[in-house]
């Protein structure tokens, strides 16, 4: 039986929009503890970015990231190019030397080893397209993996949905997906839930601290409800 897929998003998922806080001792990414150090950091200011809330002007699925691509008009945002957030937005998270880019330090290596331990079949999701494979993959470990195709930037989708639900749903062709996104509403959900006919998990992610240990135990706990029993 194929794994179910697991479709991966990169800015406000894989990368915060929030440069990581070191840790307090003994702290998990994403516990009570490290959330609570960063409360203690007080407001971040990052390089002149502003990230107030749950998001600031990159919350949910209204924020507008601009880079090198085609944009994708969805649910209140455009949606273009990798590394979409700014260079401004760089923050304390450390620029990446061998890219340039900035927005690459934020990436924890330790993810790539979190992914392929849920029992999914990742699948990139995003608008870095391949040069998630070059880019992403191999700061975190991981194979090349598939890319997610999208709609040419005409094809309008319905009041409300995400710009990227729909084509999920094709490509999954009625296959299990979990779907990590920081911009995933409620829409989304109601729109899978009668348009694809296997188990689906659209987990929103909190873009300020990027996926969490609390993320991968909520895909983990979906895996071992729609797998099969072994032995």
């Amino acid at each position: 039986m194929s794994l179910p897929l697991l479709f991966l998003d990169v800015d406000g998922t894989l990368i915060p929009f929030r440069a990581r806080w070191p840790a307090a001792p003994g702290a998990t990414r994403g516990s009570s503890a490290v959330r609570a150090s960063h409360s203690a950091q007080g407001s971040h200011a990052g390089s002149g970015g502003s990230h107030a809330g749950s998001g600031g002007s990159h919350a949910g699925s209204g924020g507008s990231h601009a880079g090198s691509g085609g944009s994708h008009a969805g649910s209140g945002g455009s949606h273009a190019g990798p590394g979409r957030l700014g260079e401004s937005d760089a923050g304390s998270g450390g620029a990446d030397a061998s890219s340039g880019n900035p927005l690459l330090g934020r990436l924890d290596p330790d993810d790539g080893r979190r992914l392929l331990a849920l029992g999914c079949a990742p699948v990139w999701a995003t608008t870095w397209m391949a040069e998630a494979n070059e880019e992403i993959a191999p700061r975190l470990g991981l194979p090349e993996l598939p890319v997610v195709p999208w709609p040419d930037e005409d094809d309008v989708p319905a009041p409300g949905l995400h710009w990227k639900t729909a084509s999920l749903v094709r490509f999954a062709a009625a296959r299990p997906f979990a779907w990590l996104d920081d911009e995933i509403t409620d829409a989304d959900r109601r729109w899978v839930s009668g348009h694809h006919p296997g188990p689906a998990l659209l987990r929103r992610v909190d873009p300020l601290e990027g996926v969490t240990e609390d993320d991968f135990a909520a895909v983990a706990r979906w895996v071992a409800s729609v797998s099969p029993p072994t032995g």
